[in-house]
């Protein structure tokens, strides 16, 4: 599949690295607004590979 858009998240705190790739735009679309729970610091979005 052929992803459009992709994100990669870095979570230093957590050591962890999520890369969401995605076809629709509405991503979060129905998502609740709680279920991201991530302070800003915490998030690094990297300007590159768009």
């Amino acid at each position: 599949h052929r992803f459009p858009h992709q994100i990669t998240i870095h979570l230093k705190q957590r050591g962890e690295i999520l890369t969401v790739k995605y076809t629709d735009p509405q991503i979060n679309s129905g998502v609740a607004s709680d279920t991201f729970l991530l302070s800003a610091h915490e998030i690094v979005v990297p300007a590159t590979g768009f």
